[in-house]
């Protein structure tokens, strides 16, 4: 049968690939990590391909839960399509390392703690946090795989990657604060509201940068990476005290561009990120 381009637009429509394009970044900072004289174009590409599967399924998954399918497609060919992206990441992990399939397997084990029932933790406080957050450290991961196997300096640098996506999960569940609520999620946001959402954005911020400065002072990271870590929380914590959601009232009014500029944040962190990792800083 032959692609046309209506199907092929549906097909992205209904992995919502536009939406996690950029999450691929963390593919090739996984492979930046590994070192300059790791560095394996052709390796990376397949990393690439793996992390573009593994966040289909993800996503997908999330979406036929949520009863929030793209395009018009029945649920049974909506699970299909997901499952044939999950044994595409599945495949390609494996062919990485054991290593890789077992941090994938993980991943996705995660990301259905976190969309699908009986579990369903995106509708339990702080569990959405902290599943979803663990579902993108795979990424990472697969990156590194690319290059080198996955060793503890791969996975302690992963745990930092986590506990950047915790208050970064925060500020998206604020971005989506109305489509939540319309369609009865009751994640962390939607029960603490404000003024307890700052406070914990700042806890959480704050303890991505302890703990960033605890590995530093044990030789696990470098300065750069420190340093990077650093200025990312100080420019989010600068950003939410400027938007003013201490003061905002959690209606119909309560309006922001809470994960646009959160992304453009985190953009410039990946890039001086890939800096430091290239150059060994």
């Amino acid at each position: 049968m032959t692609l046309t381009f209506e199907t092929l637009e549906k097909l992205e429509n209904f992995f919502r690939v536009r939406q996690w394009l950029h999450v691929l970044g963390l593919v090739f900072l996984g492979h930046l990590y590994c070192g300059p004289a790791f560095f394996n174009l052709k390796a990376l590409c397949f990393s690439i391909v793996i992390g573009f599967f593994y966040l289909a399924h993800g996503y997908t998954l999330n979406d036929i839960f949520d009863n929030q399918i793209k395009i018009s497609i029945p649920k049974r060919g909506a699970f299909a399509l997901s499952l044939c992206a999950l044994i595409l990441s599945l495949a390609g992990s494996a062919v990485l390392s054991r290593t890789a399939l077992q941090c994938v397997i993980l991943g996705h084990l995660a990301g259905m703690f976190y969309s699908a029932p009986p579990f369903r933790f995106k509708n339990r406080l702080f569990l959405d946090l902290i599943f979803n957050s663990l579902s993108f450290v795979p990424l990472f991961l697969i990156g590194y795989a690319g290059g080198k196997m996955i060793d503890p300096n791969a996975l302690i640098f992963s745990f930092i990657i986590f506990l950047y996506f915790l208050p970064v999960q925060l500020m998206h569940e604020m971005q989506d604060f109305q489509i939540d609520r319309a369609f009865k999620q009751k994640n962390t946001f939607q029960t603490l509201e404000s003024p307890q959402t700052p406070i914990l954005l700042f806890f959480l911020l704050f303890i991505f940068i302890l703990s960033s400065h605890l590995f530093w002072l044990e030789g696990f990271i470098s300065i750069g990476a420190f340093s990077t870590n650093a200025l990312f929380a100080i420019a989010l914590c600068i950003y939410i005290s400027v938007s003013k959601i201490f003061t905002k009232k959690i209606d119909e009014t309560f309006k922001g561009n809470y994960k646009i500029i959160t992304r453009y944040i985190s953009l410039g962190y990946g890039i001086l990120l890939s800096t430091v990792f290239y150059f060994g800083i």
